[in-house]
């Protein structure tokens, strides 16, 4: 099995914020990758993922990893491949702000798990 690429980044932050002589501390972690196996020499495997966490006071964001798979198979006019698109099947994603009198959430509604495939043709 050949192992073309392999790709990650990961970020995190740490920051503190000085305010009224206390420190405020916040967390922002983000991570990315993909990875491309080719086990036959016309055959692509790739999977490719993010995922997302902040923790600041009083606010609060969190996804579960979206995570996407392709197979494609080359020939000598195209490609025929099928994808899978959020694995997971992710609905949405949630930030929320809590405060002394009231709590904000936002959601961010995402399309769910979805599939495709088809022929791609070079000339």
């Amino acid at each position: 099995m050949a192992l073309h690429l392999i790709n990650l980044q990961f970020d995190y932050t740490r920051q503190v914020t000085e305010r009224s002589r206390t420190n405020i501390v916040s967390h922002i972690f983000t991570g990315e990758g993909s990875m491309r196996i080719s086990p036959l020499q016309k055959l692509d495997l790739i999977l490719d993922g993010y995922i997302r966490r902040e923790q600041i006071p009083n606010v609060t964001v969190f996804n579960r990893p979206l995570i996407k798979a392709s197979i494609s198979w080359r020939f000598s006019k195209g490609t025929v491949y099928l994808e899978c698109n959020n694995i997971f099947n992710i609905e949405e994603y949630r930030r929320e702000t809590v405060t002394s009198y009231r709590v904000v959430s936002t959601v961010n509604h995402l399309r769910g798990r979805q599939f495709i495939g088809g022929i791609r043709m070079s000339f």
